[in-house]
């Protein structure tokens, strides 16, 4: 399936559940931006079900960071417990 742009090019559009052609940025029909790398699936929406999606763009910033193996940065929460930790003094 194609799609038309304003400038006149013509860009494919993928269902979901096709294989991704290349590695890219891709957006569905109902506006959801995904990282994606060639050979994974293109998914259905959580809500809407299944979508077509377009190619919108290579990855120029690279993919984003996995949060799997980096400890968790100190947030407000950290901070409150050491203070109250401490009794408000500070070291």
């Amino acid at each position: 399936m194609r799609r038309m742009t304003a400038g006149g090019a013509v860009r494919r559009q993928y269902p979901s559940g096709q294989s991704v052609p290349f590695d890219g940025m891709y957006v569905d029909s109902w506006g959801v931006r995904l990282p994606l790398l060639q050979g994974e699936r293109l998914p259905s929406h959580r809500i809407m079900g299944a979508s077509k999606w377009l190619y919108d763009g290579h990855l120029s910033s690279g993919l984003p960071a996995a949060r799997v193996n980096r400890p968790p940065s100190p947030g407000r929460h950290q901070q409150a417990r050491r203070v109250l930790h401490d009794g408000g003094r500070s070291t």
